[in-house]
């Protein structure tokens, strides 16, 4: 059972709070700091910083220890941010705390200074003041190292309470405003009290930084945090999760049950392997946050894509890891999205605001052996050879795409393993005898030897580098279409619900619909983009390419139809213990150009049935 300390109401315990930090910096090197090289990423070498001392701007050109601020922006008149012309006053002892400086100064950013120096830092990072917002060249300097920035911060203040950036930190110090927390608590006797667990964050109390884009990268690539929500503070770490109120290690108190770890919403894993499953739940958690510019659609995210990129062969391109191209390619809308700015493909998801997931993901990429699965139970394999642009030379450059060049050692003997690779027997194999397969094998690398993989995969010796940008937004490839037309709502089960930040409320899932060939019979489906019925259009006309194939096998629990939902209950494929598919990409065209408009599959007989023809597309 955990123990409570009664709290002031109004005012912070600073000196509690500062045993967080301290407690982590002894007990947890190795995972929260000081880590491996792979968990680590180099400091920025160039930062501006306030000193909260002194007050005032200063450059630093060496590693220094600071706290980093994430908060809200809003849309405030006159707010203080450093510009070309005031930069040179700013850098002058006391400048924050003098005219025309202090009054422009939004109380958050005023406050995180009286709470850092609180803390006992000396130094703290806050975007608007620490990047220099009219120098273009600057400022893409800092927003490249924005990963390291807020990677190697001492910790950072998520001021998750603010709806703008003059909300401030309650409770902070008697210059601040108070807070006003009032834990429940009840009493029994005088001696035997009871206090309800403090309420973390959910998608019922959420708040506008929990809305917004640019906070959910600084958030998550931050090691140590904290975080002001709803009145209390508390920390969380890549160890543990510590509040206000309640005793726990730093208070010399170990409670009965170890500590809640780092909320799953902003964890991060540094891996040494190219993690589809954690790339597309970071897509998914970011993509439906709200931006004020849509132009930064792609730059908000950039700081999880450049640390993604250390293991991703090839890098990313447009938001798409080019190792797992074809895989990238496979998103779809879970509740309604709009189109950002042509100025984003509509092949990327960043061309797209809203709730989006990778379809059926869980179940065609498996990549760790688990002990009781062969392999993916959907299986993806190219059909089409794709082509970037570059921007500067107008020249075609192959996209690397080759995932399935290592998926195919799993059960190709023939094809030799790459250099660090081994074919090995598992070890405690569970499978049942009877469905074993004589030549189970799983694959080990020199450098993890503790990780069983499926099948080997590029795992580079030290952490890559980002690709710089220097390719448009086109695709180009060659591939075979046919004309379907849109038919009858695909429906299992009552329509679930999601939050949309875009409507601030729950909307419904997506519809499916099906896909009809000219003669009438089932061709396919197409995740449409919508979730009303009444905007379902009968018998369109749909110009449909292939950008991939997949093969989908039965599992015990029938649980991969319900993935691919047409083959639960389509009489033409539902009882047959393999599915064969293209995933094909519905599209409409503006002049030479073609554009996404949605995601589907056909069978593969079906679309064997239909006058095919081959096509040159350049996908915008």
């Amino acid at each position: 059972m955990e123990h409570f300390i009664p709290v002031d109401p109004l005012w912070l315990d600073i000196q509690s709070i500062r045993l967080w930090p301290a407690y982590c910096d002894v007990r947890h090197r190795g995972s929260c700091h000081e880590m491996s090289e792979w968990e680590t990423i180099n400091p920025a070498p160039s930062m501006l910083l306030i000193d909260v001392d002194r007050l005032h701007l200063v450059q630093i050109t060496r590693p220094e220890r600071y706290v980093a601020l994430s908060y809200v922006w809003g849309r405030l008149p006159n707010v203080l941010e450093t510009t070309k012309d005031n930069f040179p006053q700013l850098q002058q002892t006391g400048a924050l705390d003098s005219q025309p400086w202090a009054s422009r100064l939004p109380l958050t950013v005023r406050d995180a200074m009286y709470f850092t120096k609180l803390m006992g830092e000396h130094y703290l990072w806050v975007d608007r003041l620490c990047i220099i917002q009219d120098d273009n060249e600057h400022k893409a300097v800092q927003l490249s190292w924005m990963s390291s920035i807020y990677a190697n911060s001492y910790f950072t203040i998520i001021a998750a309470d603010c709806n703008d950036a003059n909300y401030g930190l309650h409770g902070v110090c008697r210059n601040s405003s108070p807070r006003s927390y009032y834990p429940p608590i009840l009493h029994f006797s005088p001696t035997c009290s009871m206090m309800q667990t403090p309420k973390f964050e959910t998608q019922f109390n959420m708040k506008e930084w929990h809305k917004r884009g640019w906070t959910y990268q600084e958030r998550t690539l931050a090691n140590r945090n904290l975080v002001f929500f709803q009145g209390k503070v508390f920390w969380e770490c890549r160890k543990s999760t510590w509040t206000e109120g309640l005793t726990d290690a730093p208070q010399g108190v170990l409670p009965s049950k170890s500590s809640q770890q780092k909320s799953n919403r902003y964890s991060f894993e540094f891996l040494r392997w190219p993690d589809l499953h954690q790339y597309s739940k970071l897509v998914g958690l970011y993509n439906n946050r709200l931006l004020t510019y849509q132009s930064d659609a792609l730059q908000a995210f950039s700081a999880i894509i450049n640390v993604l990129s250390r293991s991703f062969e090839g890098g990313f391109f447009h938001g798409i890891p080019e190792l797992y191209f074809d895989f990238g390619l496979l998103w779809r809308p879970n509740t309604p999205a709009r189109r950002r700015l042509a100025t984003f493909p509509s092949w990327s998801w960043v061309g797209w605001e809203g709730n989006v997931v990778l379809s059926c993901l869980k179940k065609s990429h498996q990549l760790l052996w688990d002990n009781e699965s062969f392999g993916p139970l959907i299986e993806i394999s190219p059909m089409v050879v794709w082509h970037k642009i570059s921007k500067h030379t107008g020249e075609k450059y192959r996209i690397s795409n080759s995932y399935y060049y290592f998926q195919r050692m799993r059960n190709d003997l023939s094809v030799p393993l790459p250099t660090g690779w081994s074919r090995v027997k598992p070890s405690n194999l569970s499978l049942n005898v009877s469905k074993c397969p004589n030549d189970v094998w799983v694959f080990r690398h020199e450098a993890i030897p503790d990780t069983d993989f499926i099948h080997p995969i590029p795992i580079p010796p030290r952490p890559l580098t980002p690709n710089p940008d220097t390719w448009d937004n086109y695709l180009t490839f060659q591939t075979v279409r046919c004309f379907l037309y849109s038919g009858a709502l695909l429906s299992l089960v009552p329509q679930r619900a999601a939050w949309s930040n875009i409507l601030n409320d729950f909307v419904p899932y997506c519809l499916s619909f099906l896909l009809m060939d000219v003669t009438g019979q089932w061709a396919g489906m197409i995740y449409s983009n919508f979730s009303d019925p009444k905007e379902m259009v009968l018998g369109q006309r749909c110009e449909v390419i292939v950008i991939s194939a997949g093969i989908a096998h039965l599992d015990e629990n029938e649980s991969v139809k319900v993935w691919l939902e047409e083959w639960k209950c389509i009489d033409d494929v539902k009882d047959k213990n393999t599915y064969e598919f293209y995933n094909i990409l519905w599209i409409e065209r503006k002049g030479d150009i073609a554009y996404r408009k949605a995601l589907g599959r056909v069978w593969k007989d079906a679309w064997q049935r239909q006058p095919v023809e081959e096509i040159d597309v350049v996908l915008g």
